[in-house]
């Protein structure tokens, strides 16, 4: 997946497209512009390093205009971003190989200025699938460690050589968790036991 904004697009380009040789990583699927790249949030953790050790990884900063590029075309993201009172992110985008049970993932830490606003981002991401992880073959509730959010299987494109994609979205208090993987081996609890590691 490249690194243009990470949603979606990435499991949208990622799950289904990184088995048909396209790519993706968290870029917008509608062709939207992407803000300068930003460093790092400070103080703001995603999944640590340690966790996949056998991969390497890049990290970057979320201000609003990153993340609004990445909503659907004519979805006003930006503008509901700025309702929702969106503050910073950090994303740790982790990259492996073939041999590998992930071949991509990302982790962000969003930070919104209110409880409702984080909820509100993940309905959001949960009411508009195509633009982050393409057809949509399961959106599953999923409530653990005080966290409410969804889990977001993608249907893929069938292709011969495609490998599984999955987004998991939750928030607590003004804080979201978002973690999506792409991989051979990838499945729904393997997902939710990688994120349950993710701040």
């Amino acid at each position: 997946m490249h690194r243009v904004g990470w949603t979606i697009a990435l499991l949208l380009l990622g799950a289904g497209l990184a088995g048909c040789g396209g790519s993706s990583s968290g870029g917008s699927s509608n062709g939207a512009a992407v803000s300068t790249p930003q460093p790092p949030a400070r103080g703001l953790p995603t999944l640590s390093a340690s966790t996949l050790p056998t991969l390497d990884h890049t990290e970057r900063g979320l201000d609003l205009p990153a993340l609004a590029a990445e909503g659907p075309k004519g979805g006003d993201l930006q503008a509901h971003l700025a309702d929702w009172s969106y503050r910073t992110g950090s994303e740790r985008e982790f990259k492996g190989g073939t041999p590998s049970q992930y071949l991509d993932v990302v982790s962000r830490t969003l930070v919104f200025g209110t409880a409702a606003g984080a909820h509100d981002f993940v309905e959001f991401v949960r009411d508009h699938p195509g633009t982050y992880v393409g057809v949509l073959k399961l959106a599953r509730p999923v409530k653990a460690d005080g966290r409410d959010g969804f889990l977001l299987v993608a249907r893929g494109c069938g292709c011969h050589r495609e490998t599984p994609l999955m987004l998991y979205l939750a928030s607590t208090g003004k804080r979201v968790t978002w973690l999506m993987a792409n991989g051979p081996q990838v499945t729904p609890d393997s997902t939710l036991q990688l994120a349950a590691h993710a701040p």
